[in-house]
């Protein structure tokens, strides 16, 4: 019952608790049980960030990046990216990384933007460890270039079901690319592919 909810975020919000006034400003966010209105949800995500509530600074970033229901503005998504990536959103970091390494204009070092990265994947996000598994292992990122990590996280990517890693690492532990040949664990990935029903696996099998 949305209009309960409202009720109950709308009295936490008056006493100053920031879920009530994140609760409060995805209601007006989505317009559920309240007319849809941007600017009271993003004055009541930004209450509740300045609380340290980390959705509320993800939500505001991903509304300025966007422009959902407000003006675009990337820069300043990136700040608040960048604040809830410090407080432990990895989702943020993702993102944030993902906008460093394909908008040039922020002008992003390659560390920078594996640091972003790293966040993400050590969080546990397949996507996050297959993308930095990526950014890795591109010999055009002279800075970071290691194929040795890259394999890791291929791996790590594997084994949490991405069927693109699962064939690259089970490709370079059968060459020896970032160490040293091992076609008994290459057969694992193989087979892991295999089993996601990706023929180039099921042929090699």
């Amino acid at each position: 019952d949305y209009n309960m909810a409202k009720t109950l975020f709308s009295r936490s919000a008056k006493q100053e608790d920031a879920n009530g006034q994140f609760g409060l400003a995805s209601l007006y966010h989505q317009g559920l049980g309240v007319p849809q209105d941007y600017a009271e949800a993003l004055r009541y995500y930004q209450l509740a960030a300045a609380k340290g509530h980390i959705d509320a600074h993800y939500n505001i970033a991903l509304m300025l990046e966007t422009g959902d229901g407000i003006i675009q503005n990337i820069p300043e998504a990136r700040k608040w990216y960048e604040v809830a990536a410090r407080l432990g959103d990895a989702e943020a970091a993702y993102r944030l990384a993902l906008r460093l390494r394909d908008e040039p204009k922020f002008g992003a070092s390659q560390k920078d933007i594996i640091q972003w990265f790293e966040i993400a994947a050590e969080a546990g996000m397949p996507n996050a460890q297959l993308a930095l598994a990526n950014y890795l292992a591109d010999p055009e990122n002279t800075d970071v270039f290691n194929e040795k990590e890259a394999l890791g996280y291929y791996k790590q990517a594997a084994v949490g079901g991405r069927t693109e890693a699962q064939m690259i690492a089970a490709r370079w532990l059968e060459g020896g690319i970032g160490t040293s040949p091992d076609p008994v664990t290459a057969m694992a990935f193989y087979q892991m592919a295999a089993d996601s029903g990706v023929p180039e696996a099921q042929y090699e099998m």
